[in-house]
Protein backbone atom coordinates (compact mmCIF):
# COMPACT_ATOMS: atom_id res chain seq x y z
CA UNK A 1 0.00 0.00 0.00
CA UNK A 2 1.27 3.41 -0.93
CA UNK A 3 1.76 5.82 1.93
CA UNK A 4 1.19 9.52 1.70
CA UNK A 5 2.00 12.39 3.99
CA UNK A 6 -0.93 14.27 5.47
CA UNK A 7 -1.39 16.94 8.07
CA UNK A 8 -2.08 15.34 11.42
CA UNK A 9 -5.30 16.75 12.88
CA UNK A 10 -7.18 16.54 16.15
CA UNK A 11 -7.86 12.85 15.82
CA UNK A 12 -4.20 11.98 15.45
CA UNK A 13 -1.77 11.64 18.33
CA UNK A 14 1.67 13.14 18.01
CA UNK A 15 4.42 13.94 20.44
CA UNK A 16 7.00 16.33 19.05
CA UNK A 17 9.42 18.13 21.25
CA UNK A 18 11.18 21.39 20.56
CA UNK A 19 13.74 22.63 23.00
CA UNK A 20 15.25 26.05 22.95
CA UNK A 21 18.19 27.57 24.69
CA UNK A 22 19.59 31.04 24.43
CA UNK A 23 20.68 34.13 26.25
CA UNK A 24 18.55 35.29 29.14
CA UNK A 25 16.69 38.48 29.72
CA UNK A 26 16.63 39.81 26.17
CA UNK A 27 14.14 42.30 24.87
CA UNK A 28 13.08 40.50 21.67
CA UNK A 29 10.20 38.04 21.50
CA UNK A 30 10.51 34.62 19.89
CA UNK A 31 7.17 32.97 19.06
CA UNK A 32 6.85 29.30 18.15
CA UNK A 33 3.99 27.82 16.08
CA UNK A 34 3.91 24.01 16.08
CA UNK A 35 1.92 22.44 13.24
CA UNK A 36 -0.12 20.51 14.13
CA UNK A 37 -0.73 21.87 17.62
CA UNK A 38 -2.56 18.87 19.05
CA UNK A 39 -0.15 16.36 20.55
CA UNK A 40 2.78 18.68 19.94
CA UNK A 41 4.92 20.10 22.73
CA UNK A 42 7.17 23.09 22.16
CA UNK A 43 9.24 23.76 25.21
CA UNK A 44 12.05 25.95 26.45
CA UNK A 45 11.84 25.45 30.17
CA UNK A 46 14.35 28.06 31.23
CA UNK A 47 12.68 30.70 29.08
CA UNK A 48 9.12 29.75 29.99
CA UNK A 49 7.92 28.38 26.66
CA UNK A 50 5.51 25.47 26.98
CA UNK A 51 3.46 25.40 23.80
CA UNK A 52 1.11 22.94 22.10
CA UNK A 53 -0.83 20.20 23.84
CA UNK A 54 1.42 20.65 26.86
CA UNK A 55 0.51 24.29 27.38
CA UNK A 56 -0.32 27.61 25.81
CA UNK A 57 2.83 29.67 26.54
CA UNK A 58 4.22 29.90 23.02
CA UNK A 59 6.53 32.90 23.21
CA UNK A 60 9.31 34.28 25.38
CA UNK A 61 11.96 37.02 25.31
CA UNK A 62 15.56 36.29 24.31
CA UNK A 63 18.79 38.03 23.46
CA UNK A 64 21.70 36.56 21.53
CA UNK A 65 21.38 33.21 19.82
CA UNK A 66 18.61 30.69 20.41
CA UNK A 67 18.99 27.05 19.37
CA UNK A 68 15.80 25.14 18.58
CA UNK A 69 15.71 21.36 18.32
CA UNK A 70 12.79 19.46 16.80
CA UNK A 71 12.29 15.81 17.76
CA UNK A 72 9.24 14.01 16.31
CA UNK A 73 7.73 10.98 17.97
CA UNK A 74 7.91 7.51 16.42
CA UNK A 75 5.80 7.30 13.27
CA UNK A 76 6.17 10.99 12.44
CA UNK A 77 8.69 13.09 10.61
CA UNK A 78 9.86 16.65 10.96
CA UNK A 79 8.91 18.48 7.76
CA UNK A 80 10.96 21.61 8.31
CA UNK A 81 10.99 25.15 9.62
CA UNK A 82 9.08 28.08 8.18
CA UNK A 83 8.73 31.72 9.10
CA UNK A 84 11.87 33.36 10.50
CA UNK A 85 13.50 29.93 10.77
CA UNK A 86 12.96 29.01 7.12
CA UNK A 87 16.69 29.24 6.38
CA UNK A 88 17.20 26.14 8.53
CA UNK A 89 15.18 24.04 6.09
CA UNK A 90 14.57 20.49 7.26
CA UNK A 91 17.43 20.33 9.74
CA UNK A 92 16.15 19.28 13.15
CA UNK A 93 18.23 22.00 14.80
CA UNK A 94 18.01 25.69 14.07
CA UNK A 95 20.06 28.59 15.43
CA UNK A 96 18.40 31.97 15.28
CA UNK A 97 19.87 35.34 16.22
CA UNK A 98 17.44 37.36 18.31
CA UNK A 99 18.04 40.85 16.96
CA UNK A 100 14.31 41.51 16.44
CA UNK A 101 10.94 39.96 17.27
CA UNK A 102 10.68 36.69 15.34
CA UNK A 103 8.21 33.88 14.69
CA UNK A 104 9.18 30.31 13.79
CA UNK A 105 6.90 27.48 12.72
CA UNK A 106 7.88 23.86 13.30
CA UNK A 107 6.05 21.56 10.90
CA UNK A 108 5.47 17.85 11.43
CA UNK A 109 3.85 15.26 9.15
CA UNK A 110 2.79 11.69 9.68
CA UNK A 111 2.55 8.71 7.36
CA UNK A 112 -0.74 6.83 7.28
CA UNK A 113 -2.15 4.41 4.77
CA UNK A 114 -5.00 5.81 2.65
CA UNK A 115 -6.96 3.60 0.24
CA UNK A 116 -10.40 3.48 -1.39
CA UNK A 117 -10.70 7.24 -1.64
CA UNK A 118 -13.83 8.75 -3.16
CA UNK A 119 -14.70 12.38 -3.88
CA UNK A 120 -18.37 13.36 -3.65
CA UNK A 121 -18.21 17.08 -4.40
CA UNK A 122 -15.81 19.90 -5.21
CA UNK A 123 -15.77 23.65 -4.64
CA UNK A 124 -16.67 26.11 -7.37
CA UNK A 125 -13.19 26.19 -8.91
CA UNK A 126 -12.37 22.57 -8.06
CA UNK A 127 -9.62 23.45 -5.58
CA UNK A 128 -11.34 21.85 -2.56
CA UNK A 129 -12.48 18.24 -2.84
CA UNK A 130 -14.49 16.41 -0.17
CA UNK A 131 -15.32 12.76 0.36
CA UNK A 132 -14.09 9.77 2.26
CA UNK A 133 -11.25 7.27 2.35
CA UNK A 134 -10.14 4.21 4.22
CA UNK A 135 -7.53 5.45 6.69
CA UNK A 136 -5.62 2.51 8.14
CA UNK A 137 -8.70 0.39 7.47
CA UNK A 138 -11.36 2.79 8.80
CA UNK A 139 -13.58 5.07 6.70
CA UNK A 140 -12.90 8.70 7.57
CA UNK A 141 -14.22 12.06 6.34
CA UNK A 142 -11.68 13.64 4.00
CA UNK A 143 -10.69 16.91 2.38
CA UNK A 144 -8.13 17.35 -0.38
CA UNK A 145 -6.80 20.64 -1.73
CA UNK A 146 -5.27 21.18 -5.15
CA UNK A 147 -4.03 24.22 -7.06
CA UNK A 148 -6.74 23.84 -9.68
CA UNK A 149 -6.09 27.16 -11.36
CA UNK A 150 -2.45 26.34 -12.06
CA UNK A 151 -3.13 22.94 -13.64
CA UNK A 152 -2.85 22.67 -17.40
CA UNK A 153 -5.56 20.75 -19.27
CA UNK A 154 -4.99 17.04 -18.89
CA UNK A 155 -5.32 13.97 -16.68
CA UNK A 156 -3.96 13.72 -13.12
CA UNK A 157 -4.13 11.29 -10.22
CA UNK A 158 -5.39 13.17 -7.17
CA UNK A 159 -2.72 11.63 -4.94
CA UNK A 160 -0.02 13.18 -7.13
CA UNK A 161 -1.34 16.75 -7.18
CA UNK A 162 -2.94 17.17 -3.75
CA UNK A 163 -1.24 19.96 -1.82
CA UNK A 164 -3.08 18.87 1.32
CA UNK A 165 -4.75 15.59 2.23
CA UNK A 166 -6.70 16.11 5.43
CA UNK A 167 -8.40 13.57 7.65
CA UNK A 168 -11.21 15.36 9.44
CA UNK A 169 -12.41 14.65 12.94
CA UNK A 170 -16.11 14.12 13.58
CA UNK A 171 -15.67 15.52 17.08
CA UNK A 172 -17.91 12.71 18.36
CA UNK A 173 -16.15 9.92 20.24
CA UNK A 174 -19.02 7.49 19.66
CA UNK A 175 -19.16 8.31 15.93
CA UNK A 176 -15.51 8.61 14.83
CA UNK A 177 -16.01 7.43 11.25
CA UNK A 178 -17.82 9.24 8.49
CA UNK A 179 -18.09 10.92 5.11
CA UNK A 180 -18.13 14.45 3.70
CA UNK A 181 -20.83 14.60 1.02
CA UNK A 182 -21.00 18.29 0.17
CA UNK A 183 -19.05 21.54 0.13
CA UNK A 184 -20.03 25.17 -0.41
CA UNK A 185 -18.95 26.86 -3.64
CA UNK A 186 -16.32 28.90 -1.80
CA UNK A 187 -14.86 25.75 -0.23
CA UNK A 188 -15.24 26.94 3.37
CA UNK A 189 -18.00 24.65 4.69
CA UNK A 190 -18.39 20.89 4.30
CA UNK A 191 -21.28 18.65 5.32
CA UNK A 192 -21.90 14.95 5.79
CA UNK A 193 -22.24 12.55 8.69
CA UNK A 194 -20.54 10.68 11.49
CA UNK A 195 -20.93 6.94 12.01
CA UNK A 196 -20.12 4.37 14.71
CA UNK A 197 -19.24 1.78 12.07
CA UNK A 198 -15.70 1.46 10.74
CA UNK A 199 -16.94 1.37 7.14
CA UNK A 200 -19.35 4.29 7.76
CA UNK A 201 -22.02 2.19 6.06
CA UNK A 202 -24.77 3.73 8.16
CA UNK A 203 -25.13 7.44 8.81
CA UNK A 204 -25.95 8.42 12.38
CA UNK A 205 -25.18 12.05 13.15
CA UNK A 206 -25.51 14.96 10.74
CA UNK A 207 -22.38 17.10 10.65
CA UNK A 208 -20.92 20.22 9.11
CA UNK A 209 -17.26 21.22 9.11
CA UNK A 210 -15.59 24.59 9.06
CA UNK A 211 -12.93 23.85 6.45
CA UNK A 212 -10.89 26.89 7.43
CA UNK A 213 -10.42 25.82 11.05
CA UNK A 214 -11.08 22.12 10.26
CA UNK A 215 -13.49 21.97 13.20
CA UNK A 216 -16.64 19.78 13.13
CA UNK A 217 -20.04 21.38 13.74
CA UNK A 218 -22.70 18.94 15.02
CA UNK A 219 -26.13 19.69 13.56
CA UNK A 220 -29.39 19.37 15.53
CA UNK A 221 -30.77 15.94 14.67
CA UNK A 222 -32.26 12.84 16.25
CA UNK A 223 -29.93 11.15 18.78
CA UNK A 224 -31.12 7.70 17.70
CA UNK A 225 -29.25 8.03 14.41
CA UNK A 226 -30.00 7.87 10.70
CA UNK A 227 -29.27 11.56 10.14
CA UNK A 228 -27.41 12.88 7.07
CA UNK A 229 -26.36 16.28 5.73
CA UNK A 230 -26.18 15.70 1.97
CA UNK A 231 -25.27 19.08 0.49
CA UNK A 232 -24.53 22.65 1.52
CA UNK A 233 -24.58 26.12 -0.02
CA UNK A 234 -24.38 29.79 0.88
CA UNK A 235 -26.65 32.76 0.30
CA UNK A 236 -24.64 35.77 1.34
CA UNK A 237 -23.22 34.91 4.76
CA UNK A 238 -25.97 32.38 5.52
CA UNK A 239 -25.15 28.67 5.33
CA UNK A 240 -27.87 26.27 4.17
CA UNK A 241 -27.49 22.51 4.57
CA UNK A 242 -29.97 19.95 3.23
CA UNK A 243 -30.53 16.37 4.30
CA UNK A 244 -32.63 14.25 6.59
CA UNK A 245 -33.39 13.79 10.26
CA UNK A 246 -34.56 10.35 11.31
CA UNK A 247 -36.89 10.38 14.33
CA UNK A 248 -38.88 7.35 13.09
CA UNK A 249 -38.61 7.73 9.31
CA UNK A 250 -36.53 10.11 7.17
CA UNK A 251 -37.80 13.68 7.51
CA UNK A 252 -36.66 16.16 4.82
CA UNK A 253 -34.68 18.80 6.70
CA UNK A 254 -32.89 22.05 5.93
CA UNK A 255 -30.52 23.64 8.42
CA UNK A 256 -29.77 27.36 8.24
CA UNK A 257 -26.66 28.54 10.04
CA UNK A 258 -26.48 25.13 11.76
CA UNK A 259 -30.02 25.21 13.19
CA UNK A 260 -33.09 23.46 11.81
CA UNK A 261 -34.82 25.98 9.54
CA UNK A 262 -37.31 23.90 7.54
CA UNK A 263 -38.76 20.39 7.78
CA UNK A 264 -41.44 18.80 5.63
CA UNK A 265 -43.48 16.87 8.18
CA UNK A 266 -46.50 16.55 5.89
CA UNK A 267 -45.00 13.56 4.05
CA UNK A 268 -44.51 10.06 5.43
CA UNK A 269 -40.84 10.14 4.51
CA UNK A 270 -38.39 11.96 2.31
CA UNK A 271 -34.89 13.36 1.90
CA UNK A 272 -33.36 16.57 0.57
CA UNK A 273 -30.34 15.51 -1.52
CA UNK A 274 -28.89 18.54 -3.26
CA UNK A 275 -29.03 22.34 -3.31
CA UNK A 276 -28.07 24.94 -5.90
CA UNK A 277 -24.87 26.89 -5.12
CA UNK A 278 -26.86 30.04 -4.35
CA UNK A 279 -29.14 28.15 -1.94
CA UNK A 280 -32.27 28.99 -3.93
CA UNK A 281 -33.54 25.50 -4.83
CA UNK A 282 -33.18 21.99 -3.40
CA UNK A 283 -33.98 18.61 -4.92
CA UNK A 284 -35.80 16.01 -2.85
CA UNK A 285 -37.36 12.58 -2.80
CA UNK A 286 -40.76 12.73 -1.11
CA UNK A 287 -42.54 9.36 -0.77
CA UNK A 288 -40.79 8.10 -3.90
CA UNK A 289 -41.61 11.11 -6.02
CA UNK A 290 -39.14 13.64 -7.40
CA UNK A 291 -39.59 17.22 -6.17
CA UNK A 292 -37.83 20.57 -6.14
CA UNK A 293 -38.22 23.04 -3.27
CA UNK A 294 -37.87 26.80 -3.70
CA UNK A 295 -36.25 28.11 -0.53
CA UNK A 296 -37.15 31.71 -1.29
CA UNK A 297 -40.88 31.19 -1.86
CA UNK A 298 -41.31 28.12 0.39
CA UNK A 299 -42.89 26.30 -2.53
CA UNK A 300 -42.71 22.63 -3.57
CA UNK A 301 -43.04 21.53 -7.21
CA UNK A 302 -43.43 17.90 -8.24
CA UNK A 303 -41.19 16.99 -11.17
CA UNK A 304 -41.42 13.19 -11.39
CA UNK A 305 -44.55 11.32 -10.29
CA UNK A 306 -42.75 8.10 -9.46
CA UNK A 307 -39.12 7.22 -8.74
CA UNK A 308 -37.77 3.96 -7.42
CA UNK A 309 -34.82 5.46 -5.56
CA UNK A 310 -34.71 7.27 -2.25
CA UNK A 311 -31.10 8.16 -1.62
CA UNK A 312 -29.69 10.37 -4.39
CA UNK A 313 -30.43 13.26 -6.70
CA UNK A 314 -28.45 16.06 -8.32
CA UNK A 315 -29.78 19.46 -9.37
CA UNK A 316 -28.07 21.65 -11.97
CA UNK A 317 -26.52 24.86 -10.60
CA UNK A 318 -29.19 26.94 -12.36
CA UNK A 319 -31.99 24.71 -11.05
CA UNK A 320 -33.22 23.88 -14.56
CA UNK A 321 -32.60 20.11 -14.52
CA UNK A 322 -32.62 17.36 -11.90
CA UNK A 323 -31.50 13.72 -12.01
CA UNK A 324 -33.12 11.35 -9.50
CA UNK A 325 -32.00 7.83 -8.62
CA UNK A 326 -34.67 5.41 -9.86
CA UNK A 327 -33.48 2.46 -7.82
CA UNK A 328 -32.10 1.78 -4.37
CA UNK A 329 -29.92 -1.03 -5.72
CA UNK A 330 -26.33 -0.40 -6.72
CA UNK A 331 -26.64 -3.26 -9.24
CA UNK A 332 -29.50 -1.60 -11.15
CA UNK A 333 -28.26 1.31 -13.26
CA UNK A 334 -31.24 3.59 -13.67
CA UNK A 335 -32.05 7.24 -13.12
CA UNK A 336 -34.82 9.63 -14.15
CA UNK A 337 -33.91 13.05 -15.49
CA UNK A 338 -36.32 16.00 -15.45
CA UNK A 339 -35.64 18.83 -17.85
CA UNK A 340 -37.92 21.29 -19.63
CA UNK A 341 -41.06 19.54 -18.44
CA UNK A 342 -39.92 16.18 -19.83
CA UNK A 343 -38.86 13.07 -17.91
CA UNK A 344 -36.20 10.76 -19.33
CA UNK A 345 -35.27 7.28 -18.12
CA UNK A 346 -31.51 6.75 -18.33
CA UNK A 347 -29.46 3.61 -17.66
CA UNK A 348 -26.94 5.25 -15.39
CA UNK A 349 -25.75 4.28 -11.90
CA UNK A 350 -27.62 5.90 -9.01
CA UNK A 351 -24.69 8.02 -7.80
CA UNK A 352 -24.98 10.77 -10.43
CA UNK A 353 -21.94 13.05 -10.35
CA UNK A 354 -23.24 16.27 -11.87
CA UNK A 355 -26.05 17.82 -13.91
CA UNK A 356 -25.48 20.77 -16.23
CA UNK A 357 -27.54 22.76 -18.73
CA UNK A 358 -25.74 24.30 -21.69
CA UNK A 359 -27.22 25.90 -24.80
CA UNK A 360 -30.62 24.35 -24.18
CA UNK A 361 -29.28 20.85 -23.57
CA UNK A 362 -29.21 19.01 -20.23
CA UNK A 363 -26.11 16.91 -19.53
CA UNK A 364 -25.77 14.28 -16.80
CA UNK A 365 -22.32 12.99 -15.78
CA UNK A 366 -21.86 9.67 -14.00
CA UNK A 367 -21.27 6.00 -14.71
CA UNK A 368 -23.00 3.18 -16.56
CA UNK A 369 -21.48 0.72 -14.11
CA UNK A 370 -18.27 0.19 -16.08
CA UNK A 371 -17.34 3.49 -17.72
CA UNK A 372 -17.60 7.18 -17.01
CA UNK A 373 -20.39 8.52 -19.19
CA UNK A 374 -22.17 11.70 -20.23
CA UNK A 375 -25.86 11.65 -21.15
CA UNK A 376 -27.45 14.46 -23.15
CA UNK A 377 -31.11 15.39 -23.55
CA UNK A 378 -31.10 16.50 -27.19
CA UNK A 379 -30.08 13.10 -28.55
CA UNK A 380 -30.93 11.02 -25.43
CA UNK A 381 -27.64 9.21 -25.98
CA UNK A 382 -24.94 8.14 -23.54
CA UNK A 383 -21.38 9.04 -24.47
CA UNK A 384 -18.40 7.08 -23.16
CA UNK A 385 -15.96 9.63 -21.75
CA UNK A 386 -13.06 7.24 -22.33
CA UNK A 387 -13.66 7.87 -26.01
CA UNK A 388 -14.29 11.60 -25.63
CA UNK A 389 -11.06 12.16 -23.68
CA UNK A 390 -8.95 9.38 -25.22
CA UNK A 391 -6.27 11.84 -26.33
CA UNK A 392 -5.36 12.84 -22.75
CA UNK A 393 -5.71 9.49 -20.97
CA UNK A 394 -2.52 7.59 -20.05
CA UNK A 395 -2.13 4.14 -21.54
CA UNK A 396 -4.22 1.52 -19.75
CA UNK A 397 -6.28 4.01 -17.74
CA UNK A 398 -10.05 3.54 -17.79
CA UNK A 399 -12.39 6.25 -16.52
CA UNK A 400 -15.06 4.43 -14.50
CA UNK A 401 -17.17 7.25 -13.08
CA UNK A 402 -17.60 11.01 -12.76
CA UNK A 403 -18.50 12.02 -9.21
CA UNK A 404 -18.21 15.82 -9.39
CA UNK A 405 -17.75 18.70 -11.84
CA UNK A 406 -16.59 22.15 -10.73
CA UNK A 407 -18.97 25.08 -11.18
CA UNK A 408 -16.58 26.76 -13.60
CA UNK A 409 -16.85 23.61 -15.75
CA UNK A 410 -13.10 23.12 -15.81
CA UNK A 411 -12.42 20.30 -13.34
CA UNK A 412 -13.96 16.83 -13.43
CA UNK A 413 -13.33 14.30 -10.67
CA UNK A 414 -14.09 10.62 -10.51
CA UNK A 415 -12.66 7.13 -10.22
CA UNK A 416 -10.44 5.46 -12.80
CA UNK A 417 -8.54 2.21 -13.06
CA UNK A 418 -4.82 2.74 -12.51
CA UNK A 419 -2.83 0.03 -14.32
CA UNK A 420 0.31 0.90 -12.37
CA UNK A 421 -1.22 0.10 -8.98
CA UNK A 422 -3.91 -2.26 -10.30
CA UNK A 423 -6.47 -0.29 -8.29
CA UNK A 424 -9.31 2.12 -8.83
CA UNK A 425 -8.19 5.59 -7.73
CA UNK A 426 -9.46 9.15 -7.75
CA UNK A 427 -8.52 11.17 -10.81
CA UNK A 428 -8.76 14.84 -11.73
CA UNK A 429 -9.41 15.72 -15.35
CA UNK A 430 -8.83 19.36 -16.26
CA UNK A 431 -10.60 20.40 -19.41
CA UNK A 432 -13.97 21.15 -20.98
CA UNK A 433 -16.60 18.65 -19.75
CA UNK A 434 -18.60 19.42 -22.92
CA UNK A 435 -15.71 18.51 -25.20
CA UNK A 436 -16.93 16.89 -28.37
CA UNK A 437 -20.43 18.39 -28.19
CA UNK A 438 -21.94 20.99 -30.46
CA UNK A 439 -22.28 24.53 -29.03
Amino acid sequence: MRKVFILALLMLTLSAFLTACGGGGGSYTLSINPTPTNGTVVSATAAGINCGSGGSACSASFSGTVVLTATPDSGYTFAGWTGDCSSCGTSTTCSINMDANKTCSANFTTTITITNAYVYQVSGDGSVLVGRASVSGNTKPMVWRINAGSLSPGFYWLANIATQTIVLSTGLSSYPYGVVLGVTADGTIGCGYGSPYTDASWADRALAWDLTTLQPIPLPDDPNGGNVAYACAKSGSDVYIVGRVYPSSPTPTIWKNYNIWHQNTSVAYGIFHDITPDASKASAQLTYQGWVYDLNSNNYTQLVSSIGGAYWSRISPDGQAVAFSDSNSSTIARIKVWYGGNVYTVNMSIGVGAVRVRSGVAYVFGSDGSNAVRWRSDTTTMENLNTVFASVLPSGVTLKSISAVSLDNRVMVGVAYNPTTNRDEVFVLVGDPFQGTSP
